[in-house]
């Protein structure tokens, strides 16, 4: 195991997480709303459980992170200022990243 690692939602080791790729279908499942938003953000998954979850801000520090298991989930803003911020969402199947707005 390396610092790298992800696990998963049963506390197995993954290894690196490999991309997943846009034109996959669990990409295109990914529903992120509303955005801009105020306070809460929801994030749903059509096509597979979201394991975990990693947010960035604007320049690249990560200010949260947090395990899901669940198909959706809310994010509530506790502490995040206004800005753009990047959530590195992760499946068994592999991670993909995507933008919301904060107001």
């Amino acid at each position: 195991n390396t610092i790298n690692d992800t696990w998963n939602a049963n506390c197995e080791c993954m290894g690196i997480v490999n991309s997943i790729e846009e034109n996959d279908p669990v990409a295109l499942g990914i529903s992120i709303f509303p955005t801009p938003a105020t306070d809460l953000v929801t994030i749903v998954s059509e096509e597979a459980v979201i394991v975990g979850y990693t947010i960035f801000d604007i320049n690249g520090r990560r200010v949260r992170q947090g395990g899901v298991n669940a198909d959706r989930f809310v994010l509530e803003r506790k502490g995040l200022e206004a800005g753009a911020y990047l959530v590195q969402l992760t499946f068994e199947q592999g991670a993909l990243t995507r933008m919301f707005v904060l107001e």
